[in-house]
């Protein structure tokens, strides 16, 4: 049987490996002590070196026996397509042969999707994918990235049926064109809410418990407007990631410089209002998705689908019967995606077994201190039989 590698060359920087139906799979940040394991500066690209020599030990397989690698796309040129050669041929030359020789590209989004929806176990089911933002749009849908993608999903087809980059509204400073974002919002938001030195995005989700969103929910429900067809406008700049110019709710300036002077309950307060809007809109997306699709089952992925009391509302008001979220729906998880594609639609095996934990990388004490070297404990080596190089089909 085929084996094939999936790899995520930007922050979240990751590597996953099919081999005879297991999964192996593992963050470059279990290596390098670096949350995200985040490029040196913006734009820059990091390779999963140390992830990816654990996955080929682990699964006990030699690079020369990887017989497909994809990765999902994510330059922002505008002018582009899914298929970027440029950019494939700069990743490519990060890889030592013959992976390079092997490399393709898929969406961002796509990635995203299929993390979820060739592992949920579903025939028909919608996919829906929101983040900050994906891989250029090209001349399919216009200049721009990929904000919020919908599609319709079948064992032997992948259709994007929704495509919605949230325009923007007058701000402070008035219109912009800049194309805005879900993800960018809930960041821009939190940034104002939880001091330095905590994740912003998961800090604000766990202190939306303890707040009241009815204090601050009318004028944050002001910065979101929703309309027909799933349609979502953000005012400028909430929606980017501008949080120092000054909001102003009820006579108080919020700004990401003078969050440590906002007293806690006032935060608490502003953070369940964000929760509530941001919910409602993804609910407000996802029920525009569900009239496209008729599917009875929801796959949501890409970065917003960390945030778990938002995943609670979809499952209750979205119009689904069941949703899945993919196991990694953060970037690390295009991985996956980008080898499950290759697994199913390029080589044609059969999906594999919906999993009962995502326990793919390395055990504790696996990984060596100093990054770099790794060691996979013998009793984590694989003997023969499924998922192991000696019980592979003969080439």
């Amino acid at each position: 049987m085929p084996a094939v590698l999936g790899l995520n060359f930007h922050h979240d920087t990751a590597a996953a490996l099919i081999v005879d139906g297991r999964i192996y799979a593992a963050e470059e940040e279990r290596w390098s002590g670096v949350k995200h394991n985040h490029p040196t500066r913006k734009g820059t690209l990091a390779v999963p070196a140390s992830a990816l020599q654990w996955c080929l030990e682990a699964a006990g397989i030699e690079a020369q026996e990887v017989d497909a690698v994809w990765a999902a796309s994510m330059r922002p040129n505008p002018a582009a397509g899914w298929w970027l050669t440029e950019e494939r041929d700069e990743l490519a030359a990060l890889l030592p042969a013959p992976l390079g020789d092997h490399l393709r590209l898929l969406s961002h989004h796509t990635a995203h999707v299929l993390s979820g929806y060739l592992l949920s176990g579903h025939g028909h089911a919608a996919g829906l994918v929101i983040d900050a933002g994906g891989s250029s749009l090209g001349f399919d849908f216009g200049p721009g990235r990929e904000r919020i993608t919908g599609y319709d999903l079948r064992p032997d087809r992948i259709d994007r049926v929704h495509q919605s980059m949230p325009t923007v509204g007058p701000g402070p400073v008035g219109p912009q064109r800049v194309h805005s974002s879900l993800g960018h919002f809930y960041r821009n938001l939190a940034r104002r809410v939880i001091p330095p030195g905590d994740e912003p995005e998961g800090s604000m989700m766990a202190l939306a418990a303890f707040g009241d969103p009815q204090r601050y929910g009318p004028q944050i429900r002001e910065l979101v407007r929703l309309g027909d067809d799933g349609e979502v406008r953000i005012g400028h700049p909430w929606g980017s990631a501008d949080s120092t110019t000054p909001l102003l709710l009820r006579s108080r300036v919020w700004t990401a410089a003078n969050v440590v002077e906002q007293p806690e309950h006032e935060r608490a307060d502003l953070a369940a209002a964000v929760q509530d809007v941001f919910s409602e809109t993804v609910v407000h997306i996802a029920r525009h998705l569900q009239r496209l699709t008729r599917a009875s089952s929801l796959v949501f992925s890409g970065g917003c689908a960390l945030n778990s009391r938002l995943n609670g509302q979809l499952a209750a008001d979205s119009g689904f019967d069941s949703l899945f979220v993919a196991p990694a729906p953060h970037d690390a998880g295009t991985a996956v995606g980008a080898a499950l594609y290759a697994w199913h639609y390029q080589l044609g095996q059969e999906r594999l077994p919906v999993p009962t934990d995502a326990a793919w990388g390395p055990n504790p004490g696996a990984v060596k201190e100093g990054g770099g070297a790794i060691r996979v404990p013998q009793s984590d080596r694989p003997r023969g039989g499924p998922g192991t190089r000696s019980g592979r089909a003969a080439r």
